[in-house]
């Protein structure tokens, strides 16, 4: 079956429009499946220039970009929204069911179409200039990659589709997540060797060879490849063109030194400030749970720089302050969504050494994180209380980040351990989604996960 789309090479400007309105209708039929009118040309003629195939590329972008996860930080334990219902309620208690969409699964999968129509592209062009080809296919695997490995995150056995073909995509059932995991680990290999060093644009929005780094670094930690989670993060903490900023309030603006990849946003602000910063402190909805709170020590400058207190009503409550942006703004303290920084880097080579036993070597890297917002530095560890103090630096520096805290109690099997004491209507199916109802009535071969 041939491939249509409604692209046109002659008008770049519109064309990611076109291709984002074109992939949000997927989930209205089958769920990779995109309806397109025979009247439209072929995939591989729209493609067919180096404007066109870039300008599809931000598509693919687009939909990552408009896919915010900050709905795991109810998840976990960091944070509580004063008047949740329905969804929010279902995510802050972990009671969530099929019936509620968070919207996870289907617009990952808009990624994932998008990357598969321009690959199958490049296949069939002869057009393209090949330095191009070489970057937007390097781009195209570390965007399917990125979106596999937030996928099975959040419900672990899901569809493996590398193609647009209906018959195929439309009726995938799911795949052990062992295969996903070699997927995603062949597109990043094959995305290293094809991406430079340099970043292709302003600001660190697409990727280049030290995203791909950074997000293998996750993958191996999440397989618990030690060695290779080491491997890779040392090559970004080795690297010149990264480094930590001493002033914690310059660690999420658009030109922060520490900063791998982030995503792209035309106002200058991201959801989470949106979402998180009060209108008027003394009116704070999003709260981080008391725990959290109190695990920063007093004298911690996370705790200064990243949370702030709301004032009259809601003086006893505390709200996330990493993006201090709640309107458009487009000056030097514009943010964008972070998705990759050094120092967690650090915590990730710290966590693989420590589990190497080299834990002198652990220590280090751990200080260098600790140290930044603490004067006294760890002095001494054997392997379990390093990796103890692993954990709770990550629950510190990366808190409410992008679903980070809710990754980590899954992978380390903590998530009871931490969840059930503050939470009595957590149980074990929560660690996983659920597929929504939508979903699993447009794909018969797709099996629902434990317990719901």
């Amino acid at each position: 079956m041939k491939r249509y789309t409604v692209l046109n090479p002659l008008k770049y400007p519109l064309l990611l429009i076109i291709l984002f309105l074109l992939c949000a209708n997927m989930a209205c039929k089958k769920f990779v499946d995109t309806p397109l009118p025979a009247s439209k040309i072929p995939a591989e003629l729209a493609l067919a220039s180096d404007g066109s195939l870039v300008s599809a590329l931000l598509g693919a972008y687009a939909a990552v970009t408009n896919t915010t996860v900050f709905t795991t930080c109810y998840f976990s334990d960091e944070l509580i929204f004063s008047n949740a219902a329905t969804s929010t309620l279902q995510a802050q208690e972990n009671t969530y069911t099929p019936d509620v969409d968070y919207g996870y699964f289907s617009n990952y999968y808009k990624a994932i179409y998008n990357a598969n129509l321009i690959l199958e592209a490049l296949n069939k062009s002869n057009t393209i200039t090949p330095a191009v080809a070489k970057q937007v296919k390097g781009e195209c695997e570390f965007l399917r990659a990125f979106s596999y490995y937030r996928l099975i995150s959040f419900y672990g056995s899901v569809p493996l589709v590398l193609t647009t073909n209906v018959e195929v995509s439309a009726t995938q059932g799911n795949t052990p997540v062992a295969q996903i995991y070699d997927q995603i680990i062949k597109d990043l290999q094959d995305a290293k060797t094809l991406l430079p060093a340099a970043y292709p644009s302003a600001d660190r929005v697409r990727a280049n060879q030290s995203a791909v780094s950074a997000l293998l670094a996750r993958v191996y930690l999440l397989k618990e490849d030690w060695a290779n989670a080491e491997l890779e993060s040392s090559q970004l903490i080795s690297s010149a063109d990264y480094k930590m900023p001493a002033d914690l309030n310059a660690v999420f603006v658009k030109g922060s030194t520490e900063t791998i990849w982030q995503l792209w946003n035309v106002n200058g602000y991201t959801p989470g400030g949106a979402t998180f910063l009060p209108s008027v402190t003394s009116s704070v909805f999003y709260r981080l749970r008391d725990g959290l709170v109190n695990a920063f020590p007093a004298t911690d400058k996370r705790k200064a720089a990243w949370i702030k207190a709301g004032t009259g009503a809601s003086a006893n409550f505390y709200y996330p302050n990493k993006y201090k942006q709640r309107v458009a703004v487009t000056s030097a303290a514009a943010e964008y969504l972070v998705e990759f920084r050094l120092a967690e880097q650090y915590l990730i080579r710290s966590e693989s050494r420590a589990h190497q036993n080299k834990i002198a070597d652990g220590l280090s890297d751990l200080n260098v994180v600790h140290g930044r917002a603490n004067t006294v530095l760890f002095t001494s560890a054997d392997q379990s209380d390093l990796l103890l103090k692993i954990e709770q630096e990550r629950r510190l520096e990366l808190m409410t980040e992008e679903g980070l805290r809710w990754f980590d109690l899954n992978r380390t099997g903590r998530t009871a351990f931490w969840l059930a004491p503050i939470k009595p209507t957590f149980t074990a199916r929560a660690v996983l989604l659920p597929y929504p109802t939508s979903v699993l009535m447009a794909n018969p071969n797709l099996m629902q996960n434990p317990g719901y």
